[in-house]
């Protein structure tokens, strides 16, 4: 199995399920935004995260073509972006309040349509 198609079967899925949650738990997405806010170690464990993901999908696939496998590549600097936009601006995260459920559920068909291409790349392609 490829690299690419390794990141996809996993990052499809995880995707896929996290913007479900989001768009069928939007309550409980407020408050956890919310509390993560408030806790500068979550903050920080979610920038780390974010980035340690992001070099990770990019060292393995680092590939910018005119095909659905671009999908993957993007992910991965977006993880980088966030991870270092946490790490080095939280202040900027801090700002950005998350309260309007509609909000919330149009946040949430990201990742949910994302999820949805990755999948396609890793078990129909």
């Amino acid at each position: 199995m490829s690299d690419v198609i390794w990141l996809a079967t996993v990052f499809g899925p995880l995707l896929f399920i996290t913007g479900l949650w989001m768009l069928m738990f939007t309550g409980n997405v407020i408050k956890i935004v919310a509390s993560v806010k408030d806790s500068l170690a979550a903050l920080w464990l979610m920038g780390f995260l974010n980035l340690l993901f992001g070099l990770g999908i990019v060292s393995l696939y680092n590939r910018w073509t005119f095909s659905s496998l671009v999908f993957v590549t993007i992910l991965g600097w977006v993880y980088i972006i966030r991870g270092l936009a946490a790490l080095f601006v939280p202040k900027l995260i801090m700002f950005s309040k998350i309260k309007n459920p509609r909000v919330v559920k149009m946040i949430g068909l990201i990742p949910l349509i994302w999820g949805v291409i990755l999948c396609y790349v890793a078990f129909f392609r």
